[in-house]
């Protein structure tokens, strides 16, 4: 098979009019006299500079080969937003419905083999406003056309910079008459010494009578690891006309299984399949896979037999794909392992086909989202649409080893909405031959934003959103030195003190003013401080308490790892990859190996209340278990000190506890012990009974622990806590106090963001 990519200049023409077929644009002997030209692949905000929701005309003459005359030549698009419509010399090939899914047609009969340097090619791509917006939407683009991380947030501005475009690659595909559509591999036996791969291959066969006595090779190889070249060759008595399938099992020698980073290899196959008669080969296929079984209990994940903890954060690269090439993605992956992060929720989009190959080689699971978020227009044809791209998300990503799970609708609100998540999902698993968990949605109860939209950190305590906290944490603002505060970004020159310029760039800036107290006389610099502590500190509060509940808790995913744009959001590391300071929080509290103080061991059930999309029991009791916890101590009090080590590595640690004690930085105890940590276990160790003299002045108390491992000394995890000395009444006072001032800070701010509108 031969490819031929056709990026590179295009000519093209804004249709404002929207009368482009009427005035034959699509026609071979149209002359495009007035179009102009850009270079494909490109969004065409970014490429174009057009913020534009509408219809864009694209059109290439290309060169063919006289060879070609009597072969299979596809047009093969690998991402075009959001309808499109393709003619080649002036007849109508196709159309496609959908952002990211890749699609082709066959146009032998219509190409002029008469005059090889004329053929042309023209493609119609509509990215319209979405009338249904923002709450019975129509086009299935999640994030990219709604989202309040994206350019106007969830306002009526909300759909601009828009990601219409052909923003990826367009190519030219020759076979021999005969295609592979697609080889879907299971590969989910994990035999210690032989492992069997199933191969379900889709193809279609354009030679009238079929084809008899067919050769299908197939050849495995080592991708990553060292490993002997493993070869099978079938015969295939027939081949009918039209679309073909074929079921074959293959057994792998010695097989080297995929695992997550921090458990071990991600050992990659390669695999070369092709179909021949009489030596002249037909067509072939390259792919990667794993070999890897994922398994979800109710205790825990378990990968390949072993537990798993999913350490993770929700993802979406930038809102224009165009931008993302192999270099981008390896930055984010490479933050994302810094982190310790083992896990990304691709969340209510899908990225570029090559993200899924870095993650594979990286090692990294994955939540993939279908591209809903809220609500959708329930009809029969937008409902079909939707399981036509369910189908095509879970066919397109489905030999990718990182993907364990598919979520196929966010936060809906509807009952209808409701219904559509468990369409979707039933579409899903009509095609994932893995047999993947499929959820048929995410919804806000899995999302305990506490300390930002509700409650303070404290209500972390109750576990809120077990066993999956998949959204939680606080906004803050980028570093002082990011490109987000320059003038061709946020411009905070021009808009100082924040206005609703700020709101456009995602700032909930009500939220950082009256709850979280980052206001403008603290100056820039100061909001900027304050706001990355309190989200540093949030985050470490949260994790570590999941963590400490591992096995209530089976996963996590903070919201959210990057800007998707210049913009104000929630995310650790921003648009232009500067790490904020709860990156480092989060990196430590996502240590594979964490020692983790605790300061209450009360334990009580909360009552589950919900009336609508609010967990009442959570919000209004949660904070009880904040009032045991202050981190403060009184004169002649005593207070407890829990020290717990979380292991998630599937082996035991011989250990070494280094446990320290200061006051206003001096130091006035050390204790060390030896301790032997199980795998995939969290335990507590130590209770540490500290009392004050009633004498002491007020100040700071630091209790640091350090852990290594005992063999080699390397130092596998340091944590502290620090507690101030108080009066016993000021601290009633705040254990009251602060939860109810929170809470009505809260819903007074959250009411006043609904009200809000950014014209």
């Amino acid at each position: 098979m031969t490819n031929i990519v056709l990026d590179g200049t295009w000519k093209y023409f804004i249709d404002y009019k929207s009368n482009g077929e009427e005035e034959g644009f699509w026609k071979k002997e149209y002359e495009e006299l007035d179009w102009k030209e850009v270079e494909i692949p490109c969004n065409w905000y970014i490429g174009l500079g057009l913020d534009y929701n509408g219809i864009v005309w694209f059109t290439k003459k290309i060169s063919i080969d006289s060879n070609w005359k009597n072969k299979l030549i596809r047009i093969f698009c690998k991402g075009i937003d959001y309808y499109t419509k393709i003619w080649v010399n002036g007849e109508f090939v196709g159309f496609h419905e959908g952002y990211f899914g890749q699609f082709s047609f066959n146009i032998s009969k219509y190409l002029d083999f008469d005059n090889l340097q004329n053929n042309k090619i023209v493609i119609q791509v509509n990215a319209p406003f979405d009338e249904g917006y923002p709450m019975k939407k129509r086009q299935y683009k999640g994030g990219f056309i709604h989202w309040d991380c994206r350019p106007g947030s969830i306002s009526k501005r909300g759909q601009e910079r828009g990601s219409g475009g052909i923003w990826d690659s367009v190519l030219l595909k020759i076979s021999n008459r005969l295609h592979f559509k697609y080889v879907k591999i299971v590969s989910n036996d994990i035999g210690k010494e032989k492992s069997k791969v199933k191969l379900f291959i889709a193809g279609f066969n354009s030679i009238k009578d079929g084809l008899t006595d067919v050769k299908l090779q197939i050849k495995v190889l080592p991708k990553n690891f060292e490993g002997k070249e493993q070869e099978f060759l079938i015969n295939i008595n027939k081949i009918a006309s039209g679309r073909f399938y074929i079921d074959q099992e293959i057994t792998l020698n010695e097989p080297k299984l995929w695992w997550s980073w921090d458990l071990g290899d991600p050992n990659l196959y390669i695999i070369k399949i092709s179909l021949s008669l009489k030596n002249d080969v037909l067509d072939e296929w390259k792919d990667t896979f794993g070999i890897r079984l994922v398994e979800y209990k109710k205790d825990s994940w378990y990968l390949n037999s072993e537990k798993v903890f999913l350490r993770g954060a929700n993802f979406f690269s930038k809102l224009w794909l165009c931008l993302m090439d192999d270099s981008e993605y390896i930055k984010c992956v490479n933050l994302v392992r810094e982190a310790n992060l083992n896990f990304l929720r691709i969340s209510y989009h899908v990225e570029k086909s090559n993200f899924y190959d870095i993650i594979d080689d990286a090692g990294v699971l994955l939540q993939q989202d279908f591209p809903t978020l809220w609500d959708y227009e329930y009809t029969e044809e937008s409902v079909n649409a939707g399981i036509v791209q369910c189908k095509e998300m879970a066919t397109q990503l489905h030999n990718h080893p990182s993907i364990i799970i598919y979520s196929c609708f966010t936060e809906p609100f509807r009952t209808e909405c409701h219904r559509m998540g468990k369409i979707f999902k039933k579409a899903v698993e009509s095609v994932d031959l893995f047999r993947r968990v499929v959820w048929s949605e995410s919804s806000f109860f899995g999302h305990p934003f506490c300390g930002w939209y509700m409650q303070t950190k404290y209500a972390y305590l109750s576990c809120p959103g077990a066993p999956y906290p998949s959204e939680f944490g606080p906004q803050s603002f980028p570093n002082l030195n990011s490109p987000t505060w320059n003038e061709e970004n946020l411009n905070v020159k021009k808009n100082w003190p924040p206005n609703k310029h700020w709101l456009y760039h995602n700032s909930q800036t009500l939220i950082h003013t009256y709850i979280r107290k980052s206001t403008p006389n603290l100056g820039l610099k100061g909001m900027i401080e304050h706001s990355q502590n309190d989200q540093a500190d949030n985050l470490k509060m949260a994790i570590e308490t999941f963590r400490r509940h591992k096995g209530k808790y089976h996963m996590f995913a903070l919201f959210m790892f990057k800007d998707a744009w210049p913009s104000i959001t929630w995310s650790i590391v921003d648009y232009f990859y500067l790490k904020k300071k709860a990156f480092y929080a989060v990196k430590n509290a996502c240590s594979p190996v964490l020692c983790s103080f605790s300061l209450s061991e009360l334990t009580y059930p909360l009552p589950k209340i919900k009336a609508g999309l609010i967990d009442i029991g959570s919000i209004f009791l949660g904070e009880l278990k904040g009032m045991f916890w202050r981190e403060s101590i009184s004169p002649g009090q005593k207070k407890p000190i829990y020290l717990y080590v979380i292991n998630d590595l599937i082996s035991k640690i011989d250990g070494k506890l280094v446990l320290k004690g200061e006051y206003n930085g001096k130091p006035f105890f050390e204790r060390q012990l030896n301790i032997n940590i199980l795998k995939s276990s969290n335990k507590m160790y130590i209770k540490l009974n500290l009392k004050l003299n009633k004498a002491i002045k007020t100040g700071v108390i630091k209790i640091i622990a350090k852990l290594y491992d005992k063999n080699d000394n390397q130092l596998l995890s340091s944590n502290s806590i620090d507690l101030s000395i108080k009066p016993k009444w000021k601290k009633l006072i705040n254990a009251l106090i602060l939860p109810i001032r929170s809470q009505k800070n809260s819903m007074t701010a959250l009411l006043q963001l609904m009200k809000m509108g950014l014209g």
